[in-house]
């Protein structure tokens, strides 16, 4: 194979991979509103889930938005992808399971 060919190949690759990212991290920025109001107003149910027995700190929250907010703007990939697969939307299942035994 001709090295210069290889060169270009790799060249268009990594370009790929950075549109890609740019675009994930826009549609990623779309939906960090929602998520935040979200979050809110989950905070603004704690006190009366922990009179209850659920163990939900609020703290816990606000470090995964603010991880989540920090991931973004300093475009870590592998830490977007484990924040919100692991965290936010961990925390919005439980969320919407707290808010349909509710009522809400």
């Amino acid at each position: 194979m001709d090295i210069n060919k290889l060169i270009g190949q790799i060249d268009e690759l990594t370009d790929k991979m950075i549109q890609s990212h740019e675009a994930i991290y826009r549609e990623v920025s779309l939906h960090l509103i929602e998520i935040k109001d979200i979050y809110s107003e989950y905070i603004t149910i704690i006190p009366r889930l922990r009179e209850i027995g659920l163990d939900i700190y609020e703290s816990e929250l606000l470090r995964q938005l603010q991880e989540l907010v920090e991931t973004i703007e300093s475009k870590d990939i592998i830490g977007l992808y484990d924040c919100l697969a692991y965290e936010v939307r961990v925390t919005l299942c439980d969320y919407r399971r707290i808010t349909e035994i509710m009522g809400r």
